[in-house]
């Protein structure tokens, strides 16, 4: 599924501007839903065992779906307010909500990376698993 939104040349109505704003943020909070419950401090290696649980209960949450959708939704965003002109009020509510959770998005980057190094060592491990599991399959097959 492609999440990238097509860009357009035109300048965008005022409509079109207010959907997409509407859209980046449900795709953020989407990602950001339930960062209210975990303090920015919780980690892994911290020293409270309810905050490590309450950590790895929020990682595994994550979904990279959504998570390149709101790079795309903000990233789409950006060049739509680039095009249209400021200074409209009717807009100052609006975009002020998305830059909020703009702002708590780019707080959450870190552990969203570490989330996604951690994925990738689970991922290679699972593979080496896996291959060393077709070797011995293999070689159990040829001795008998």
């Amino acid at each position: 599924m492609n999440f990238l939104p097509q860009a357009s040349l035109e300048t965008p109505s005022g409509k079109q501007v207010l959907e997409q704003l509407s859209r980046a943020s449900a795709a953020l909070r989407c990602v950001l839903s339930g960062q209210e419950n975990v303090s920015h401090d919780s980690s892994p290696n911290g020293s409270n065992a309810k905050s490590s649980e309450l950590y790895a209960a929020r990682v595994s949450e994550i979904n990279v779906g959504q998570l390149t959708r709101a790079f795309a939704e903000v990233d789409h965003t950006r060049k739509l307010i680039e095009c249209f002109a400021s200074g409209y009020p009717e807009f100052a509510v609006t975009l002020a909500e998305y830059q909020l959770l703009l702002r708590h998005f780019k707080s959450e980057l870190p552990r969203l990376h570490g989330w996604m190094l951690t994925e990738r060592a689970r991922l290679a491990s699972r593979q080496s698993h896996s291959s060393g599991v077709e070797i011995w399959l293999e070689t159990n097959i040829r001795t008998r």
